[in-house]
């Protein structure tokens, strides 16, 4: 909501930060002094590389994100002959990272910091290109940075070494260099709320019609990046369906915001894999089509599924009572960044939720902004029949891709014309006090609707039994994209 200034909550924390660490540009916009200065004999010699063929890509999301920002895009690479083995994200905990700003430490307060240094993550994801490199045989990676992955991938570049390691460059509407970091050839992708920027020497486009995640999810940005990385137009932008018998799943379990798995939830975790009805979100078996075990940083995988089916992912934990429930809609196809993003009791996000034995807590996430101040161009979002989305809940400008939804105050009321407390504070999360009743156990069901902008009259249903937020968490996972199987 703004204030008397006209400025909203988060515009100020985003002015606030030093870092960049919020959702704009950053308030850095200079470029670096690349250590091995200007001499001709000191420059990068990329005489011999290739631009034609494929290479390993590499992901780097940005603030509050995941390697779920890169679901969509990783698909469509597959689509177009890209291997697996060459598609990789490096992931890292983004609020510790930026804890150096108001905004960076406020958000490692609220929400769990610990003490990452930008120097480790760097180190970190060397190592990761490290391993993508010796898994492919490949000599060189192509580097893809969204929002702070920007920062994290220019400071990364900022080192000759590891800038040889780097092809070329795609910065995804966010740090602003004067110059290609690392003299890497680069492709920026800038948004509606940053229409002037650009990075001298670089190949710059703008999206005006396209918010910040959006941008970093989009058809259209597959499209320049594919043709950017390979010379080539890609055969397609659509993510290639495959067959439902052929599909496989695999990913991570991991605490939000940190994107790690402690060692002693993943010694206690576990995960149930169902089948439901999408008319009732019963689950069509006792039975789980899958129990995937999960290694010490929480990946799983892959698991055999019918791709047609509506699937439920039970993350539990031996040595806690709430469990948490997490939907998604059919499957395209194969996808080996699946990630079933939780808190640990009591900690973190958790703290915020409100919990109660009679009313219902859902966490809706897509890696699409939700528009509610944009009148015929809005989003639609309705929990039991009433839209939850409106100026006060998601404006555009507050770029919203993970409404918390629950009864503030556990008073059996509705209030839709303010966040709750501090979410709007918090980026990309919107809190919306909307009461859902529920009963232990769920003695009826809960229909969520999307009804996405550029649809045209697309419908997304989850209907999922009325958990009682006292011992159950609700994630309902909706697609960036309008594709249905």
């Amino acid at each position: 909501m703004p204030n008397d200034d006209g400025i909203s909550r988060r515009g100020v924390l985003e002015k606030s930060s030093g870092m960049g660490f919020a959702m704009g540009l950053p308030s850095v916009t200079g470029g670096f002094e690349w250590p091995w200065g200007d001499d001709e004999d000191e420059e990068r010699d990329d005489s011999a590389a290739d631009y034609s063929g494929k290479r390993p890509v590499v992901f780097v999301h940005g603030a509050a994100g995941s390697a779920t920002q890169f679901e969509s895009q990783a698909m469509r690479f597959a689509s177009n002959g890209y291997p697996d083995e060459y598609l990789a994200a490096f992931e890292y905990h983004s609020f510790s990272y930026g804890a150096g700003s108001f905004s960076g430490g406020l958000l490692s307060y609220l929400l769990g910091g610990g003490d990452t240094k930008p120097s480790a993550v760097h180190e970190r994801l060397d190592e990761r290109i490290d391993e993508v490199l010796a898994e492919t045989g490949a000599e060189k990676v192509d580097l893809l940075g969204h929002s702070l992955g920007t920062e994290v991938s220019s400071a990364y570049l900022s080192t000759k070494e590891r800038a040889d390691k780097v092809a070329q460059y795609v910065n995804l509407d966010g740090f602003e260099p004067d110059s290609p970091p690392g003299s890497v050839p680069t492709l920026a992708v800038w948004g509606l709320s940053n229409p002037d920027a650009s990075i001298g020497g670089a190949e710059n486009v703008h999206f005006d019609g396209q918010t910040h995640v959006e941008v970093a999810t989009s058809a259209e940005t597959f499209a320049e990046v594919y043709e950017f990385l390979t010379n080539e137009e890609p055969a397609t932008t659509d993510i290639e369906v495959e067959p439902a018998e052929e599909v496989t799943l695999s990913g991570r379990g991991q605490v939000f915001p940190s994107n790690q798995m402690p060692d002693d939830l993943a010694a206690e975790a576990s995960i149930d894999v169902y089948e439901v009805d999408p008319e009732t979100g019963e689950r069509l078996s006792e039975t789980p089509v899958a129990t995937p075990s999960i290694d010490d940083d929480g990946y799983w995988g892959p698991i055999d599924v019918d791709g047609s089916a509506v699937h439920e992912f039970v993350v539990s934990l031996e040595s806690s009572d709430q469990v948490h429930h997490h939907y998604r809609q059919p499957e395209l196809r194969s996808n080996q960044f699946v990630r079933l993003l939780t808190s640990e009791p009591g900690t973190g996000i958790d703290r915020l939720i409100e919990k109660s034995d009679d009313h219902t807590a859902l966490i809706t996430l897509r890696d699409k902004e939700w528009w509610g101040d944009q009148g015929a161009a809005n989003d639609e979002l309705a929990v039991d029949g009433t839209n939850v989305i409106n100026q006060h809940t998601a404006p555009r400008d507050d770029r919203i891709i993970a409404p918390f939804v629950f009864d503030d105050g556990s008073d059996g009321e509705s209030n839709l014309d303010d966040q709750i407390g501090i979410y709007g504070y918090l980026p990309f999360l919107s809190g919306i006090d909307q009461y859902v009743p529920a009963s232990s156990p769920p003695d009826g069901t809960v229909d969520v609707t999307s009804t996405p902008r550029d649809g045209d009259g697309l419908q997304r249903e989850f209907t999922v039994p009325n958990w009682a937020s006292s011992g159950h968490r609700v994630s309902l996972y909706f697609p960036d994209h309008t594709q249905t199987r």
